[in-house]
């Protein structure tokens, strides 16, 4: 269980969970709409803006893989190499793990990594972003 983790990158998590025959099984993506803005305490109005999700579900069944036209690798590759605000990782009742990441960061620097090792998911501090393709 990893529970807000701060400045993540997960630049090298689809390949390794890849090298480990695990592929990616489905990619999908919603929008789940916002509420208008509402009066908070002290009278400061709080906007809660739309969020958009992005459900990535990898198999056991190194068969499985799915074909990604080239604009969604591009979107992917482009989600995971940028730092997110934080992180929270768990593993669910039924075995399945959740990886939920928010408050995308163009122009951060991250300083930590969530990546396979050893068939795990793991932590790793990074000091220099690191693309996928290093992996």
């Amino acid at each position: 269980m990893v529970d807000n983790l701060q400045l993540v990158q997960v630049a090298t998590l689809r390949r390794g969970f890849s090298n480990i025959g695990m592929p990616l099984k489905d990619i999908h993506w919603f929008t789940l709409k916002g509420r208008p803005a509402q009066t908070g305490p002290r009278g400061f109005e709080k906007a809660v803006m739309d969020k958009f999700v992005v459900v990535a579900t990898f198999s056991t069944d190194a068969d499985a893989s799915v074909k990604l036209a080239p604009e969604v690798v591009e979107a992917l590759r482009a989600l995971a190499n940028v730092t997110w605000q934080w992180n929270h990782t768990w593993k669910n009742s039924n075995g399945v793990a959740t990886i939920n990441l928010g408050g995308r960061m163009p122009d951060g620097r991250a300083r930590n990594a969530v990546v396979v090792r050893h068939r795990q998911l793991t932590i790793e501090p990074i000091t220099e972003n690191v693309g996928e393709e290093q992996e």
